[in-house]
């Protein structure tokens, strides 16, 4: 998994049970990776739109990758004027997160 935010990109590795990431120890790595996991695949919407995705809000960039290292899905975070957190991955619907959501741990 590769992350971008503020123009650096931190890239997660799984090997079995473990993570690592450049920069953090294996369990500093395993709790971001579980973090970042956890508010793209568990985390309720507060709300669903139809609607362009704000690009000039963009807040982060998650790509997805198989163990072939090759991508699998991007998914795009944008920090909207309200607060809350819109998530789309290019089908024009925005999952829009509330406003804490991407700080919970």
């Amino acid at each position: 998994m590769r992350v971008r935010q503020g123009g650096s990109e931190t890239r997660f590795i799984r090997d079995g049970d473990s993570w690592s990431a450049e920069g953090m120890d294996g369990a500093s790595a395993a709790r971001e990776a579980t973090r970042i996991l956890d508010l793209l695949t568990a985390t309720a919407a507060a709300k669903v739109v139809v609607a362009e995705y704000p690009r000039d809000r963009e807040a982060g960039l998650f790509v997805l990758e198989g163990f072939d290292g090759r991508p699998l899905d991007t998914v795009r975070m944008a920090q909207l004027e309200s607060g809350e957190i819109a998530l789309e991955n290019g089908d024009g619907v925005l999952r829009v997160l509330s406003a804490g959501a991407a700080g919970r741990r």
